[in-house]
């Protein structure tokens, strides 16, 4: 499921914080947790490394303006993307 979404969640360029119905846009700036599920995106995909660049991208922007929703789920994001330690996902 996540894979499938990758063309809409982790297009190339800016992922947008928001989005209409159709998954066009809705606002011009990031958070952090649009970020990390492109990250999902890509790594589901099997694209590891982009998935890598944009938890680290995610990661900067909550460093640059924090918030306590965005550094949840850059830390969720890592633990599920990085680690097994929430036992991974079935194949």
């Amino acid at each position: 499921l996540a894979a499938s979404l990758r063309p809409l969640v982790a297009a190339a360029g800016d992922v947008p914080a928001l989005r209409n119905l159709d998954g066009s846009a809705a606002s011009d700036w990031q958070h952090p947790v649009a970020i990390v599920s492109a990250a999902a995106a890509d790594d589901a995909a099997g694209e590891t490394e982009s998935a890598a660049a944009r938890l680290d991208q995610a990661s900067a922007l909550q460093q640059t303006y924090p918030t306590y929703f965005g550094a949840a789920w850059v830390a969720l994001g890592r633990i599920m993307l990085d680690t097994d330690l929430l036992g991974g996902c079935p194949d």
